[in-house]
């Protein structure tokens, strides 16, 4: 059987006047987008959660970044998390995600 496991993440959204709910900086989604060196892994999450686990993943070596989406599909912002490893059977944790966005919508 394939070995797995996954990610664990949190976020949070500032802007010039501090702290944003999903709503108020006009993000409907967050992806984390899991390159190995076979093949590209994209989970799209809610954003309203502000922590998720994602869907197993094969344990590998991955470059993870995490981007927070708007309703209309475009980036907001894009954070790179660089290169980490997904072990079999655990959840590997990525922290905290801080989203920066010019000002609300």
């Amino acid at each position: 059987p394939l070995e797995e496991g996954n990610l664990s993440l949190e976020w949070m959204i500032y802007g010039d006047t501090g702290y944003f709910g999903c709503t108020d900086a006009g993000a409907a989604s967050v992806e984390i987008v899991a390159l190995s060196a076979m093949e590209e892994h994209i989970q799209t999450l809610s954003c309203f959660g502000g922590v998720a686990e994602t869907d197993p993943l094969p344990a590998a070596d991955y470059e993870v970044s995490v981007r927070l989406v708007a309703g209309d599909g475009s980036a907001l912002d894009e954070v790179a998390l660089g290169p980490l490893t997904v072990l079999p059977d655990r959840t590997t944790p990525l922290g905290v995600v801080d989203f920066t966005i010019a000002s609300a919508p």
